[in-house]
């Protein structure tokens, strides 16, 4: 863009002060300057299209899958017809990690429940959002939101009661 800009520029002050010879001469290589600059920004757009569709089918698969205890990237990256280095470039690409969308998603599911029935039971909780280990769910949990899932649910409890 700032290339092309100024190349244009340089050509108009050339036409206006008089010395218009090279105006016949620079138009062709500028209108290809142009069309290059434009094939490449269309290109960008098309990669970063690409990119955020990429990166929906991922986080659409992990979505649908997260439950499964045996979950591995190597199945997301092959479900979605890419490698296992491609997913970890797409995710960093976004912010995160296999490992950390993997979490957040449960967390968040594991809150939906226990925000819906804070009298669940916390293990059920946890094999249900895919956590083999429910005292690793409580950490994972207590980490992110400050509270352990008795904590979150004694919480939601006494604030239904009071209302």
């Amino acid at each position: 863009g700032r290339v092309l800009g100024t190349a244009m520029y340089s050509l108009a002050t050339e036409v206006l002060a008089g010395r218009g010879d090279g105006f016949h001469t620079l138009l062709p290589a500028f209108s290809n300057l142009a069309m290059a600059t434009l094939a490449q920004q269309q290109a960008h757009e098309l990669y970063s299209f690409e990119c955020a569709s990429r990166m929906s089918r991922i986080v659409a698969y992990v979505q649908k899958h997260f439950a499964n205890p045996e979950l591995v990237p190597e199945q997301v990256a092959d479900a979605v017809a890419i490698s296992r280095r491609q997913l970890d470039r797409e995710l960093a690409r976004g912010g995160t990690s296999f490992g950390t969308l993997l979490r957040e998603l449960r967390l968040q599911r594991a809150c939906h429940l226990l925000l819906a029935d804070p009298e669940i039971n916390i293990s059920l909780v946890a094999y249900q959002v895919g956590f083999n280990n429910p005292t690793v769910f409580g950490r994972v949990f207590r980490e992110k939101s400050g509270a352990s899932p008795r904590e979150f649910c004694a919480v939601r409890l006494r604030k239904s009661a009071n209302h």
